[in-house]
């Protein structure tokens, strides 16, 4: 089932004292005449900019989208590497570096930073004395802002999109089948020793936060359980792609690419625990095979990607799964107002801004019937949801939307429609304006309480 926009939680305190939120399903209206102050806010982005995906788009797109909203808005991180994350884009945020830029031959040096970041808390948080209130996107962004809140008193928000993986892993986060990043090894690899450690400071930074938020419903309730308080749901959006081009005929030139319509579209990070080997292996459907049905593949290469090359020749598909590397917006926009039908074979996702992106610009999507996507699609009105396990139904369900266009363009407008009503990233900022603004009010009572007692 969808998620609603938001679902009720708590306002944490620091002094331990608790004030009722609202449910709401929709962003408050916000006119001119009622207008919020403009609020100075430190976004911390706790994991760095190093790859191009999801969560770093995400925090790109919460500081610019509350600059223009006439906020003013500083953004922190222990690594900014423009050549790696979202190259033209990041430029725009200038992020500030929390950490020192550490020599290339250096081994982890992504790792160490993070650490580095960490075990300096108590000293970086100074550089957040004179915020309104920081937004803690991601660990471990929260125990820095933990630290401004006990030595200076600014309030944080902290936004999660999943519980610390170092504390918390998943089932298939223990598959080393590939190693895309070996700071990433590293990090886990001593995470037995850290453990007591991280588990205090994460315990701390939780409690802390004036408000804690989750990205999506399904990622809110896993959160909650995880960490024994009411996380609400404040999913990322996407805009809405207005496309009116037929995507079942003609062809898309990328590249230096003639891709012919209608093709299959998969954009998601090239890590291993995504499954791309469910999308590829479908292709061999024999109606999929008999019109020869590509699949297009956009991210940012890793050590995953040569591993997804060598199937698709070994399967004879080398030239039907095209890999196109980093899509700028323009080029994904593109993609995804001519795709026919969008895939996430991701198994255990925790939220899938894929989906979002794909439904906001009327592209059926077909997903497993787990996880992040349970929360942002509704079967059979905006794709199929396909029980886990079941890569044959999977394939089969790719084979219906090309093979019927009538209802693939049924699926797609069911799936713009309810991406607009739920998924938009004007209503992630303004229920993440609401928030922040929120928490400033409080503050600003509590503090006139105490001066009037």
């Amino acid at each position: 089932m969808a998620a609603p926009l938001w679902e009720t939680a708590d306002r944490g305190r620091s002094d331990g004292r608790r004030r009722s939120d609202v449910a709401l399903t929709q962003p408050r209206p916000s006119p001119e005449s009622d207008r919020r102050r403009s609020l100075k806010v430190a976004v911390i982005h706790g994991v760095g900019f190093f790859y191009s995906g999801g969560g770093e788009k995400l925090v790109i797109q919460q500081v610019l989208g509350l600059r223009e909203r006439g906020h003013r808005v500083d953004c922190y991180a222990p690594i900014v590497d423009p050549a790696r994350s979202f190259p033209g884009w990041l430029d725009r945020v200038g992020v500030r570096r929390l950490a020192p830029r550490l020599p290339n031959w250096l081994r982890f040096p992504d790792a160490l930073a993070i650490i580095a970041m960490s075990v300096a808390a108590p000293f970086l948080a100074r550089r957040f004395r004179g915020y309104d209130v920081i937004l803690a996107a991601n660990q471990p962004a929260g125990w820095i802002a933990w630290w401004a809140r006990r030595l200076y008193g600014v309030p944080y928000v902290l936004y999660l999109a999943q519980p610390n993986r170092l504390l918390y892993p998943r089932e298939i986060d223990g598959e080393r089948t590939v190693i895309v990043k070996r700071d990433y090894f590293f990090l886990h690899a001593i995470a037995p020793l850290i453990r007591p450690l991280v588990l205090a400071a994460e315990r701390r930074s939780v409690a802390g936060a004036s408000r804690v938020l989750a990205n999506g419903a399904y990622m809110a309730r896993v959160l909650s359980r995880t960490y024994a308080r009411a996380f609400s749901s404040c999913p990322a959006g996407a805009e809405a792609v207005v496309e009116t081009r037929s995507r079942f005929t003609g062809a898309v030139h990328l590249r230096g690419l003639v891709i012919p319509k209608p093709f299959v579209l998969l954009s998601n990070r090239h890590y291993p625990q995504k499954r791309f080997e469910v999308a590829i292996e479908a292709l061999r459907h024999p109606a999929l095979a008999a019109r020869r049905i590509p699949l297009v593949i956009t991210g940012q290469e890793t050590a995953y990607t040569l591993r997804l090359r060598e199937l698709a020749a070994r399967l004879g598909l080398h030239d039907r799964v095209h890999f196109i590397g980093l899509a700028g917006e323009d080029e994904l926009a593109a993609l995804y107002a001519h795709a026919a039908c969008y895939v996430y074979p991701s198994p255990e996702e925790d939220f899938g801004m894929g989906v979002v992106e794909a439904m906001a610009a009327a592209v059926p999507v077909v997903a497993w019937d787990h996880a992040g996507p349970t929360g942002t699609m509704v079967d059979g009105l905006t794709g199929y949801l396909v029980p886990p396990g079941s890569p044959e139904l999977f394939a089969e369900r790719i084979v219906q939307l090309l093979d019927d266009e009538q209802l693939s363009r049924r699926l797609g407008r069911g799936a713009q429609s309810h991406a607009l009503r739920h998924f938009t990233l004007d209503h992630h900022l303004e229920a993440l304006e609401n928030v922040l603004d929120d928490v400033c009010e409080v503050e600003r009572d509590d503090a006139l309480a105490d001066a009037t007692a």
